[in-house]
């Protein structure tokens, strides 16, 4: 008995203009994968949101109860006897996707809910002064049930490795504008800097397989019994390169195309959207399921389909 993907989608901007923003594609993935999992959002108990980078840095209310107003969730007065729907924010980067399928899981397997949906998307929130963010402007989405069977999500495990921190990091600063501006005119916005270290990208790679292996030997597995990885990272090259570190075979890796590249705290989703609309993800008896971020912080889990 476990949790098991129902429907899953990404949608991407047209452009970085703030037009479509990270609540607008948030909401537009949400809609997608209800559509392919045959649900309605009256279906939803539970809305996560592992979005980060938001509409002019938003912090307040939560994204989540945004995107479960705009999807039309649990709208107006709670049903007689129902309990209506619940929706928050989990922030932790590139991981937060598949933390949030954790969480959701937890709430499934103790029946408080029947269907969970999960979503994250990020938007650069003012191209014309932010440094350093490489990221599409692009959200994805997962309808999570419950199967009585031995399909779905096995053990999750989530690591840091705090020591790596320093590598990757993103600051948001008050900049006040050159030119004095007039009475009840902000002085000034707020800017986002990215900042990255030589050697993230190959760190997080090296994090990553060590979270894999130990994750599979205490599976009582090795990498000879996975059949297809997913790995999601901000950079598409550690998906390939984690697989090859693990010595598996090209054929057993799921490898990302282009127009999944640059995707953030989407990025588990969208490697999962991959694997399912390959067909890969059904055809694996064992698939492992791996997802790294800054901190340097990596989560793990099987997938069984």
């Amino acid at each position: 008995m476990a949790t098991i993907i129902e429907g899953v989608a990404s949608v991407k901007a047209k452009n970085r203009l703030r037009t479509e923003g990270a609540l607008k594609l948030s909401v537009k993935a949400g809609q997608a994968a209800l559509e392919r999992a045959g649900r309605g959002p009256s279906d939803v108990g539970l809305l996560v949101n592992a979005g980060l980078y938001r509409d002019d840095n938003l912090g307040e209310p939560a994204m989540a109860a945004l995107i479960q107003e705009d999807l039309g969730i649990a709208l107006g007065n709670l049903p007689l006897n129902g309990s209506g729907a619940f929706s928050f924010d989990l922030a932790n980067g590139a991981v937060g996707a598949l933390n949030s399928i954790a969480v959701v899981s937890g709430f499934l397997e103790t029946g408080a809910i029947d269907v969970g949906l999960v979503v994250a998307g990020d938007s650069d929130p003012d191209p014309m002064f932010n440094k350093n963010i490489e990221f599409t402007n692009m959200a994805g989405a997962a309808v999570l049930g419950w199967d009585d069977s031995e399909a779905g999500f096995g053990e999750f495990i989530f690591r840091t490795f705090s020591e790596f921190e320093p590598l990757f990091e993103a600051r948001l600063e008050w900049s006040k504008h050159a030119v004095p501006t007039p009475p009840l005119v902000p002085s000034g916005k707020n800017v986002i800097t990215v900042t990255e270290i030589p050697g993230y990208v190959e760190q997080s790679i090296e994090c990553a397989y060590q979270t894999a292996m130990d994750y599979l030997s205490a599976q009582g597995l090795t990498a000879a019994d996975v059949d297809l990885l997913i790995a999601a990272h901000p950079d598409p090259r550690v998906a390939d390169a984690v697989g090859q570190r693990m010595g598996l075979a090209w054929d057993r890796i799921n490898h990302l195309d282009e127009s999944s590249h640059g995707a953030h705290t989407a990025a588990p989703l969208v490697a999962l959207e991959s694997a399912v609309a390959k067909g890969r993800l059904l055809r694996a008896d064992t698939a492992l399921v791996v997802a790294a971020g800054s901190g340097i912080t990596v989560g793990a889990c099987l997938y069984r389909p």
